[in-house]
């Protein structure tokens, strides 16, 4: 094996397991977070739905993934793969068009954007995988000598990324222009012809109205809440991937560094820059606040209240930590007796004013739980739910089967166990909970939901 190869390899799986690391560090409790705000399921009539449409394939497998989001190390390592596999691939390009210049802040960089973008969970994890699905058909065509075959072949691959990944397919056709002109190919006005006939499945899907707005049909918009504004860096990261094919072209005749010393201290210097661009930038995208919140939210969700209220709080200033921190107090039965000699912001630290917001909706419905209030608890885990992009939270699907069979509605409960049954994750859940249906005496005899109904 030669001494490039190896040092290659020895670099990328240090540069993996510092991202892993600092990953499980800064985002640990973001993606114990998004994961809550999909229900992947094993069944047929949910692939079904997800195939029916272009970019579907993409939302099955990103929500497949996410739905391990739940467990410790899992969220960060899958990112950190992620990563590589467009780290690689970027790679593998500049070294086909740019093979005596090493710029490893070009192979970094779109990794970076993406994984910056991916700190707002509005973000969606498909985006991702388009990005790498380009990568790696760029990849491939590059390395189709005759464009007799090339331009066909993007031709075809541009409809099934549009099927795949949605909007991901103006790139590889935008990049693929761009190399035939470069190289100058006896096939380069032909290549004009790939915009028109890669475009055109997306035109006919937008027609019929089946699409929606033309920003998602067209745009990064598909990977991001259609709601909400979407994040400028998004455009960035796509961006960046047209520069870096463009820069690698054009520094094909590079012919190599003058003095050998800078063959080793630029590429250096280049992951020490990236490094420092993700750091600083992590501070910028993901908000302290926000990312406190998301803490706070994982330890009310998993009970884990001693974690809770040793968090650094700001009880007396923030409504919603004042709320978290009083939640776990009566969750532990020592509310009454600890309550005022603890920092209060007032009445709104014990239910917080109700923004129409997951969050808040979330925490609400715990809240009136452990009260006993089980019609509020059921409201806000209904608002909760509806205010999500994919109206679907499996902890609220749990508390909406719980109030359900407090309330004796057997057939609604038992329609949510069906959903939480066809899960890995909250399969065991369902499967506790089913006892119960059409069981009134074993819910009156049960210590949480018997108390509850009494």
């Amino acid at each position: 094996m030669k001494k490039s190869i190896i040092i290659n390899i020895i670099s990328w799986l240090g540069i993996s397991l510092l991202l892993f690391f600092y990953l499980e560090r800064q985002l640990a409790f973001h993606y114990f977070y998004i994961e809550q705000f999909r229900l992947f399921r094993f069944n047929q009539d949910y692939a079904l739905q997800l195939f029916s449409h272009p970019g579907g394939i993409s939302e099955y497998i990103a929500s497949f993934l996410i739905q391990y989001f739940i467990h410790p190390h899992i969220g960060p390592l899958i990112m950190t793969c992620l990563f590589l596999c467009i780290g690689i691939g970027v790679q593998n390009i500049w070294r086909k068009l740019s093979p005596n210049l090493e710029m490893p802040l070009a192979y970094l960089m779109p990794g970076i954007l993406l994984l910056l973008a991916d700190m707002d969970f509005n973000h969606h994890l498909e985006g991702i995988l388009a990005y790498a699905s380009v990568v790696w058909i760029l990849n491939l065509y590059i390395r189709i000598r005759s464009p007799f075959i090339r331009i066909p072949f993007m031709a075809i691959a541009s409809w099934l990324l549009f099927y795949f990944a949605g909007p991901a397919f103006e790139a590889v056709i935008l990049c693929a222009i761009f190399y035939e002109f470069y190289t100058k190919s006896s096939f380069k006005w032909y290549s004009l012809l790939l915009l028109p006939l890669g475009i055109f499945p997306a035109c006919w899907w937008y027609q019929t109205g089946l699409g929606g707005e033309a920003r998602i049909v067209f745009s990064p918009d598909a990977y991001f809440n259609p709601r909400l504004a979407l994040q400028p860096i998004i455009y960035y990261a796509w961006g960046a991937l047209l520069l870096i094919f463009i820069l690698a072209c054009l520094c094909g005749k590079f012919k190599g560094f003058k003095k050998k010393w800078m063959t080793y201290t630029s590429p250096i210097l280049q992951i020490i820059l990236a490094g420092w661009f993700l750091h600083n930038e992590t501070k910028a995208y993901n908000s302290p606040t926000l990312y406190l919140v998301k803490e706070l939210d994982y330890y009310a969700r998993t009970e884990q209240w001693d974690k809770l209220l040793s968090a650094p709080l700001r009880s007396d200033k923030n409504a919603m930590h004042a709320c978290f921190q009083n939640l776990a107090l009566a969750q532990k039965g020592i509310l009454a007796d600890k309550a005022l000699s603890l920092k209060q912001v007032g009445a709104d630290g014990l239910w917080i004013a109700w923004n129409r917001s997951t969050t808040a909706s979330t925490l609400l419905s715990d809240v009136y739980y452990a009260m006993g209030n089980v019609a509020l608890a059921q409201r806000m885990a209904f608002e909760g739910m509806i205010s999500s992009e994919w109206t679907v939270n499996p902890r609220l699907l749990t508390r909406l089967v719980k109030t359900n069979l407090i309330y004796g509605n057997h057939a609604v409960a038992g329609k949510y166990i069906s959903m939480l049954e066809d899960t890995h994750t909250y399969k065991e859940q369902a499967v506790a909970l089913k006892r119960f249906l059409n069981n009134d005496e074993a819910i009156d005899k049960d210590p949480e939901l018997g108390f509850k109904r009494r």
